[in-house]
């Protein structure tokens, strides 16, 4: 946040990522951790199951 107020130019990059700062900081961690789980456990489980259990 102080780099990007203080040093940083104002372009499309900083305008982008204040942005994406600010719409992360509205949503709460449970959020971001049931995504994950989601993402962890169903998306890459099978995948990780054979290989360790083949």
């Amino acid at each position: 946040g102080i780099y990007l107020r203080e040093y940083a130019k104002d372009g499309w990059l900083v305008r982008l990522v204040r942005i994406a700062v600010n719409n992360l900081a509205g949503i709460p961690s449970i959020v971001y951790g049931i995504f994950g789980l989601g993402f962890f456990v169903y998306g890459i489980g099978g995948a990780i199951d054979q290989f360790f259990f083949p």
